[in-house]
């Protein structure tokens, strides 16, 4: 068995170009990554917090569900970092930061997605129009496409 922090964060020389051309982006724009299921959205997520971090930014990742918070939470520390929070967590900590980093945005409505914007100097959007975890449908394709 793996130990946990090869299975949670696959190394950077392991991404394929585009995975890392977005990891490599600069960091001076918000953007919307868009993908199918198993395509890497969450670990480009991660990815970008880790460089977040090492530049003494100041960041924020928010999650729809208590269960991914948790996952994300105890993978992050596991790399030194934190500040992940699921959806209604962060609306009781709302503060501005200069990345906000959102995984699985397609969960979200379009309200809670422009209340989000207002939270990030830059933000960072992941998520895939095709798939709900919540089951909500279509609730969250519109936005991803026009973020």
């Amino acid at each position: 068995m793996a130990d946990f922090d090869s299975e949670f964060f696959i190394d950077y020389s392991s991404l394929d170009d585009f995975q890392r051309q977005l990891i490599d982006r600069k960091n001076n724009k918000s953007m919307v990554v868009s993908g199918s299921a198993g395509s890497g959205k969450s670990l480009i997520a991660l990815h970008k917090a880790k460089q977040i971090a090492a530049l003494d930014e100041s960041y924020t990742i928010i999650v729809y569900t208590k269960s991914l918070r948790k996952y994300f939470e105890d993978g992050l520390k596991k790399l030194g970092l934190r500040n992940v929070y699921h959806y209604h967590q962060w609306k009781h900590n709302q503060r501005h930061v200069k990345y906000l980093i959102v995984d699985e945005c397609q969960d979200f409505t379009k309200e809670e997605i422009e209340e989000m914007k207002q939270y990030g100097e830059y933000c960072l959007f992941f998520g895939d129009s095709a798939q709900s975890i919540m089951g909500f449908g279509n609730r969250g394709n519109p936005q991803i496409r026009n973020l």
